[in-house]
């Protein structure tokens, strides 16, 4: 790269000298910038002239190259490489101590928002029908945030299903993952109707051209537009086991920090962990009478009255979903308390305020740009 900073040097001092520049502008000062190439600090020549008329004065570009890079700190060959390759350190005060081939982060983020938001096509995702898999699991949840659209304050709903599968040898890893998210303005007045087919669509087309016939295991909470894409699916409706054991949890769990109410209601008694360990073992009769069991331990004082009505409404949400919820356990395929960690990990990440709200299409095109698996947004 050294020849090719010494040319310039000599295109500099070539014009500098020439007849052309000697008859309209006088030099006004030397200019020596540095630019950064793969972690190395190179110097370069360049000149301000002023016209000899209007005495304006302007730094003098002598090659394309330089006039596309003008101030930049980092050569743009270098950083359109790194835009490829997603070479970036975010710690950017450790790129002055170490050489590197990276780029900061700050100075990547800025470039790739200029690119235009682009997700690959149908045909461009990775297609996993030639994959070894018993079953395909789908892993659903909405999530909730506030990001900047056309300088305003927007909620926005993202409703996301992450399809996946387990890998043949059973060694209970996630693979073959595909991630859809429908990202919908709540400002906007929405189409309920229209939404949940367009989601279901959207399934539907990625299961058909990215996946094997198998079986198929829908798993999140008990939102109804969960139950009907199982429905829509002809697939096994499982309840996903986080939200179940978070609910159970708030009702009977405690610890030396997290409900300590619960604590003094029950006297100290753990009744949280004998409830999972039979619900986890399958004993589901023994479960729902342990459930009725507790109400009877509790007196009719006022301290338990509320507690009292929080298990009946826990039995009969039970009740009512205990066919999903008990799917959680008997399907041997099903992994469990996925869909909160897919959210978290594929969109909650990029969506964190730092000093301010982000706009919108900065969040899908971090996305877009940050996720390695198959993502399809609609």
């Amino acid at each position: 790269m050294q020849e090719l900073f010494m040319l310039w040097d000599q295109q500099a001092e070539k014009y500098k000298n020439s007849a052309e520049r000697k008859k309209e502008y006088h030099v006004e000062r030397k200019i020596t910038r540095a630019i950064i190439v793969k972690g190395e600090i190179y110097y370069y020549t360049l000149y301000m002239y002023r016209h000899k008329v209007t005495r304006k004065c302007f730094v003098y570009y002598h090659n394309e190259i330089l006039r596309l890079n003008k101030r930049l700190k980092y050569y743009l060959d270098d950083i359109e490489r790194c835009l490829n390759d997603q070479l970036y350190e975010r710690n950017y005060k450790k790129l002055g101590k170490v050489k590197s081939n990276k780029i900061p982060y700050y100075i990547y983020a800025y470039h790739r928002n200029k690119i235009p938001i682009k997700q690959a096509n149908m045909d461009e995702l990775k297609c996993h029908k030639d994959k070894e898999y018993d079953a395909i699991q789908i892993d659903t949840d909405d999530s909730y945030f506030y990001a900047r659209v056309n300088g305003y304050k927007a909620k926005f709903r993202c409703r996301m299903a992450t399809i996946h599968t387990l890998e043949h040898n059973g060694d209970n890893k996630i693979k073959n993952k595909t991630t859809i998210m429908q990202i919908s303005n709540l400002r906007i007045k929405q189409d309920i109707k229209k939404n949940e087919a367009e989601f279901h669509n959207a399934v539907k087309n990625a299961l058909s051209k990215l996946y094997a016939n198998k079986q198929i295991i829908v798993s999140g909470d008990g939102a109804k537009v969960i139950t009907t894409l199982a429905t829509s699916l002809k697939s096994t409706r499982v309840f996903d086991k986080y939200h179940f054991i978070r609910e159970l949890f708030k009702i009977y769990g405690f610890n030396e920090t997290l409900n300590k109410a619960n604590k003094r209601v029950f006297d100290g008694i753990d009744h949280f962990k004998e409830l999972n360990y039979l619900y986890n073992q399958g004993k589901f009769d023994e479960f729902t009478n342990y459930l009725k069991h507790t109400i009877n331990l509790l007196s009719s004082e006022p301290k338990t009255v509320q507690k009292i009505y929080d298990i009946k409404k826990f039995i009969r949400f039970y009740t009512t979903n205990n066919k999903f919820i008990n799917e959680t356990i008997i399907n041997k395929y099903y992994t469990s308390g996925n869909a909160e960690t897919f959210v978290s990990h594929d969109l909650k990440r990029y969506i964190g305020k730092n000093f301010g709200l982000k706009s919108i299409n900065t969040i899908i095109r971090t996305i877009i740009s940050e996720t390695n698996h198959n993502l399809i947004i609609i």
